[in-house]
């Protein structure tokens, strides 16, 4: 959820411009995904709000989202792995070498002042607003503050994505300052297919290992769906697309000489990603095909449509005008924002939305208009909260970082 863009190319500029850090370049190809990946979790948690049995004509809408939402995190993951891979592999091409100390703490600077004051919102407000212990609410943050919230159970949930990735910011710049200086950069493609293989086979153990009591049971999350070792794959395979793109061109290269290869490779994804449209993750007659293989295809489905989407450069020819189009900039819009819409979009936007629905506020509607109305006003709070999250922390924070932290890019010798 905390992404920059990498690449100078564009297929438009977007009309309305967000805040961004000096010198930031962005991709619209690639803030449309993202807007697309936090679509997809908003309206998966929409159903605490509203159930779809009572969506009205929005059912098959709201069922999409039940079923299929929770795969905006594996798309983020694609998209996490491929952006900070290719800010690694830009520096290691232009300069010889990688400054995996500095990564960090820029990195550092993009992730936790948000994260912390979302942190601090958490621990106080139900201090001063229900009166609640300070030492309960530091007990139910310590996951969080450990960036441990993946293993333990914690009341934030939405969160545990956020901890696979701090703990995929530390491997991956070590790991590869590493590989820089012995010469190994070259096993990058094998590392990321052996965590595929890994991650795999430890999900089909952790899943014969779990006594699965229900459908309600929550407890596997914590066994089989959050934790860094089995999820660490999708990151992954994200780096190995960002080395073959920066580093060996050559491998995609019919993907950017022909529109008709780039639409195989969307529809190829979109195959691929289907099955979590049907099949319920929780099922236990079916968990096992969604989790062990399943959990594979949706990511390299996603990283099929990714590449589909980076070799758009311009904004001319098919399927280039789908990312030119009008609703592809509103979402390149709103996925500019995405790591601050989904760190608040629970405790800001979604509780308050519900407030709304149960007081009434659109009960004067048919259900399944009530159902729309109440999703779009939930996108509209979250995305707004976002903005102002990013315009008073975000944007001055970033300003720093690049004054005092710039990027080291000149090229060596």
């Amino acid at each position: 959820m905390t992404l920059e863009s990498d690449s100078p190319e564009t297929v438009a500029n977007i009309s309305l411009k967000p805040a961004t850090s000096k010198g930031s370049k962005r991709v619209l190809q690639l803030d449309t995904l993202r807007g697309v990946a936090i679509l997809l979790v908003l309206g998966h948690h929409y159903d605490t709000i509203i159930k779809p049995d009572v969506s009205g004509y929005c059912a098959p809408l709201a069922h999409f989202f039940v079923m299929a939402g929770w795969t905006g995190v594996d798309l983020f993951f694609v998209l996490s792995g491929y952006l900070i891979g290719g800010l690694l592999f830009r520096e290691i091409k232009r300069s010889g070498e990688l400054h995996a100390g500095r990564f960090i703490v820029r990195r550092g600077f993009k992730i936790w002042p948000l994260y912390y004051l979302y942190l601090a919102y958490c621990i106080f407000y139900p201090v001063v607003h229900s009166h609640t212990r300070l030492s309960v609410m530091i007990r139910q943050t310590l996951p969080n503050l450990l960036h441990i919230q993946n293993y333990v159970y914690m009341k934030h949930e939405h969160t545990w994505s956020l901890s696979v990735e701090e703990h995929f910011y530390l491997m991956l710049p070590l790991l590869l300052f590493y590989l820089v200086k012995s010469k190994r950069l070259n096993l990058i493609p094998y590392i990321s297919a052996f965590l595929v293989c890994c991650c795999t086979a430890l999900r089909a153990l952790a899943l014969h290992n779990h006594t699965f009591t229900s459908a309600d049971d929550l407890a596997w999350q914590w066994h089989i769906f959050t934790p860094t070792h089995l999820r660490i794959d999708g990151l992954f395979f994200g780096v190995m697309l960002a080395y073959f793109y920066h580093l060996k061109p050559e491998v995609f290269r019919k993907l950017s000489d022909s529109a008709s290869t780039r639409w195989i490779a969307t529809l190829a994804g979109l195959v691929l990603i289907s099955p979590s449209i049907f099949i319920l993750r929780t099922d236990p007659d079916k968990m096992f095909w969604m989790i062990v293989p399943g959990f594979a295809m949706i990511y390299i489905g996603y990283g099929a449509i990714l590449l589909s989407a980076i070799y758009n450069r311009k904004p001319d020819g098919s399927p280039g005008l789908l990312f030119a189009s009008l609703p592809s900039r509103a979402l390149a819009y709103i996925g500019f924002y995405s790591y601050a819409i989904y760190l608040w979009h629970i405790d800001l936007a979604r509780d308050r939305v519900l407030h709304w629905v149960y007081t009434g506020k659109f009960n004067r509607f048919d259900p399944g208009t009530r159902w729309l109305l109440a999703f779009i006003s939930f996108c509209i709070v979250a995305t707004v909260v976002g903005i102002v999250m990013n315009r008073i922390v975000e944007a001055p924070v970033l300003a720093f970082r690049d004054k005092f932290f710039p990027e080291k890019l000149a090229v060596k010798g």
